[in-house]
């Protein structure tokens, strides 16, 4: 079903948050952190004893004395990674840190999207440009995505996380398209919609639960199944 609340612009291109908007993001992550804490705790003895508790605090912790490494969540993981093995004295701790993380993202990416909305997805190619504006580190590539997106963008290099307005501003700018005429759709009140407003885009929120919306300043419109966003093209 799609609400429209808000007249806008004609849609040119449209902008797909990936987390939690095209598929259950939750499960995922938290099969791959399973994955990641018992390979630490099978490859280094010294963190035999290391449970799921403690873990989380600890990463808790080198997250809010890492806050500017927090908007890039790969290199603030590579970091935390290094960091633990090297406060247990691990040989190589750079090296091996990496090798976690490779584990890590093999199974943070271990699925596929639903062909039922790659198919989706390739309809709305066929009309306008599409790109994603991601916080995450899905790839694409790996998860059945890949040649749909004309871009796909996420915080690095400097570059903040939604719904900083820098991140979005470089999608229109990849696109060449006013952001004006870019919908940008997501499941977040406040990093998708908030920051799609805040930088001049069109706002959609994803909302298959049918709940209030939570924020301050409504979207143009609302959308519980991908396939509502044929009807803005």
């Amino acid at each position: 079903m799609l609400t429209i609340y808000k007249s806008f612009p004609q849609v040119l291109a449209i902008s797909f948050d990936l987390d939690d908007t095209l598929y259950d993001n939750m499960p995922i992550i938290q099969a791959a952190e399973n994955k990641l804490l018992n390979y630490i705790i099978e490859k280094f003895p010294a963190f035999s004893e290391l449970d799921e508790v403690t873990w989380q605090h600890k990463k808790s912790l080198f997250t809010q004395k890492n806050q500017r490494l927090a908007h890039d969540v790969s290199l603030l993981r590579k970091h935390f990674l290094t960091d633990l093995l090297v406060s247990a004295n691990v040989a190589k701790a750079s090296s091996s840190a990496l090798q976690a993380y490779e584990y890590f993202h093999q199974h943070r990416n271990n699925f596929m999207v639903a062909p039922s909305c790659i198919e989706l997805l390739y309809k709305m190619k066929q009309k306008v440009p599409l790109i994603a504006i991601t916080n995450g580190n899905a790839d694409p590539d790996l998860i059945g995505l890949s040649g749909i997106f004309d871009a796909v963008i996420r915080p690095q290099n400097e570059l903040l996380m939604k719904p900083d307005k820098a991140i979005f501003e470089l999608g229109s700018k990849q696109l060449n398209i006013p952001a004006k005429n870019i919908v940008h759709v997501g499941d977040s009140h406040i990093t998708d919609v908030q920051g799609a407003i805040n930088s001049n885009m069109i706002a959609g929120w994803f909302n298959p639960s049918k709940v209030a919306f939570p924020g301050a300043v409504l979207p143009e419109f609302e959308y519980t199944n991908t396939e509502d966003l044929l009807n803005l093209i």
